[in-house]
Formats: C-alpha cells, sequence, structure tokens
C-alpha cells in the first residue's frame, strides 16, 4: 500500500473521530504500528486490513481502490 492508501487510512481515522491510540486498542495493536500504516513505514496485513474495514464500516477494497485505480491508469497509458 502506497501514499495514497496511507492517506486513506489517516483521513479515515480522523474522519470517524477515533485517534491513532483508540484505532489501536480496537485492532489490538500499538499505536506506533497505527503511526507507522499512516506514515507508510509498514503496512497493515490482510488480517488488520479486514479489522480496518470493518472498524471505518467500508470495504477493504475502499481502502486499496486508490491503489488499483493508480495501477490500471498506467496499465491504460502504457
Amino acid at each position: 500500500m502506497a501514499s495514497q492508501g496511507a492517506k486513506t487510512l489517516r483521513q479515515l481515522r480522523e474522519a470517524s473521530g477515533l485517534t491513532q491510540f483508540q484505532v489501536a486498542q480496537q485492532l489490538e495493536v500499538t499505536i506506533t504500528t497505527v503511526s507507522s500504516w499512516e506514515r507508510e513505514a509498514s503496512e497493515p496485513s490482510g488480517r488488520h486490513l479486514q479489522k480496518l474495514a470493518r472498524l471505518y464500516g467500508i470495504s477493504p477494497f475502499d481502502i486499496l481502490l486508490p491503489e488499483i485505480e493508480r495501477g490500471r491508469k498506467g496499465k491504460e497509458a502504457a
């Protein structure tokens, strides 16, 4: 997950009115882990991506969609 996915995670969290601490508690990870996802230092596992999607009431694809769309556009331009 590149920058758009990380940006999406932060936007979703902020729109939900949650802190990194609250997200970390819900997903049973550390605040450092949530922060690293939002800074692109690491990526959530598939399991955590599913938990994030459930937390925000969306599909995991809604988090990844910006990455998928960018990939499609790059292939279409080629």
